[in-house]
């Protein structure tokens, strides 16, 4: 089980500095291509959902966005996860 756990633990890490090194790279150049292609993603998920339930209001809503390099820390993640 902790194997598991640290193998999601890998790849959530690697999307996330994956998606910082994007965003970043993404400012470094003019508009076009480059900058649209490391900085713009698609987003997978649900809008947030709101239950007043009188004494409790709950919302649940995720969304991921995924660009290039994102998936490529992703990729970076396994690769050092199958390093250890």
């Amino acid at each position: 089980m902790q194997h598991k756990a640290l193998f999601i633990t890998f790849i959530i890490f690697g999307a996330l500095v994956g998606s910082v090194m994007g965003e970043i790279f993404g400012t470094f150049f003019p508009l076009g291509f480059i900058n649209t292609l490391l900085s713009k993603g698609i987003f997978i998920g649900f809008d947030p959902v709101t239950a007043n339930l009188g004494v409790i209001i709950l919302t649940l809503g995720f969304n991921f966005k995924f660009n290039l390099l994102s998936a490529t820390g992703v990729v970076l993640g396994i690769y050092a996860f199958r390093k250890l």
